[in-house]
């Protein structure tokens, strides 16, 4: 037993001390993966379980307001993080080939990536209230597996690229995503401000957005699987491309039954 534990101590220490960047160490929620896992079970604990037991007898919340500043502090951090991205990388210096991962941090502009793949992991942490909001609104058939799948996972996902994959390849998950998610809380802004803006169109193509997006990823991970001259983790390849692909089939269900079946069906 002793010997037992002594290896999953060592294993424990290889993955998150060994393996991970040294120089994030003591960034917010980074030294281990256990306040994370926290939020997470928090999170799941109250949406599956306290949330519902808590709405039951009450009158769903008016969280218009919340919601409207929510979505306009959403849209700044989105859009903020893809732009940084972008100026110091993504249009400036790297690769959409193969980019190598940076530790160091000693350039100012891999300093400035790795803090925006930071960020962009608290903004995931932040997502979290979505669902928050649907539970004390009471919008139960918001609550989906697909939603609360990928709220999870991203936040699972974004915490192991600041850990493992701080700067270069990874970092296109981040820019790509923030760029999305800047336009889909823009659009959650101007549906509560006004319901001429709440209109099915906009909810498809919107949808078309986040499948490219998942198509992409699989595309710009895949790639390295064939040719990484950059030496781009296998570690990251056999977790993105999974998960994107599964992430890719749920949103492609959600986009056949809500636009497709439904529209056949009238």
């Amino acid at each position: 037993m002793a010997s037992l534990l002594r290896s999953c101590f060592s294993f424990y220490d290889y993955c998150f001390h060994e393996l991970g960047n040294p120089h994030i160490k003591d960034w917010f929620l980074m030294s281990s993966p256990f306040p994370t896992l926290a939020i997470m079970g928090i999170y799941l604990w109250f949406v599956k379980d306290y949330g519902p037991k808590l709405m039951q007898n009450r009158p769903a919340y008016d969280l218009k307001r919340t919601m409207q500043i929510y979505n306009l502090i959403q849209v700044f951090l989105s859009g903020y993080t893809c732009y940084k991205l972008l100026a110091h990388g993504w249009l400036t210096r790297y690769s959409w080939r193969c980019e190598p991962t940076v530790f160091s941090l000693d350039d100012p502009e891999d300093y400035i990536v790795a803090t925006m793949v930071h960020l962009y992991y608290v903004t995931k942490i932040i997502d979290l209230l979505d669902t928050i909001f649907f539970t004390l609104r009471k919008k139960w058939n918001q609550i989906s597996f697909l939603h609360v799948y990928h709220h999870c996972g991203m936040v699972a996902l974004s915490w192991s690229a600041v850990k493992w994959f701080t700067t270069g390849h990874g970092s296109m998950i981040m820019m790509l995503n923030s760029g999305v998610h800047t336009l889909l809380y823009l659009y959650y802004f101007l549906t509560s401000v006004s319901s001429e803006y709440n209109s099915a169109w906009w909810k498809k193509y919107l949808t078309t957005i986040q499948l490219v997006q998942f198509m992409y990823i699989c595309i710009h991970f895949g790639q390295t699987v064939l040719h990484n001259p950059c030496h781009f983790g296998w570690v990251g390849q056999v977790v993105v491309i999974p998960q994107n692909v599964f992430i890719f089939t749920l949103f492609a269900d959600f986009y056949y039954k809500t636009y497709i079946a439904k529209k056949k069906s009238t």
